[in-house]
């Protein structure tokens, strides 16, 4: 019935990645509506849709996992938000990661978080302040 899908590497890693998973669904949320504030500015948000869609693919191991990008690759991989959305979550399920990294990688994804409401915040605001509506 479930095709061979293997328990989590431990306790503390089921925890940790019901977290990851509430991390991905939130960043996840903010990269989406931070394209959609961008598109304000713009008559049609489908290239910026698309772009994000392309780096998602590529950068949160959903295409290929991290560890088999080339050294350069895996830095850039590593500085940008999209590992939390694919790759960090199952690579806590199965134990890739130690438990002793557990924590700062978890604190990592909300700093990511952290930023990306800061810069949602001012995008909207300045979207606020940009919107003229007119008629009765």
């Amino acid at each position: 019935m479930f095709f061979g899908i293997q328990a989590p590497a431990s306790v503390e890693h089921f925890s940790a990645f019901l977290i990851a998973l509430v991390i991905a669904l939130m960043l996840s949320f903010l990269l989406g509506y931070l394209i959609s504030l961008i598109a304000f500015w713009f008559l049609t948000h489908f290239a910026l849709d698309w772009t994000l869609g392309g780096l998602m693919l590529i950068f949160s191991g959903s295409f290929l996992p991290l560890w088999f990008f080339p050294d350069s690759w895996a830095a850039v991989a590593s500085a940008l938000p999209f590992q939390f959305l694919g790759f960090i979550p199952a690579a806590i399920y199965m134990g890739y990661i130690p438990a002793s990294e557990l924590v700062p990688t978890l604190l990592a994804g909300l700093a990511w978080i952290g930023g990306l409401i800061i810069v949602v915040q001012w995008l909207w605001w300045r979207a606020v302040r940009r919107l003229v509506v007119q008629g009765g």
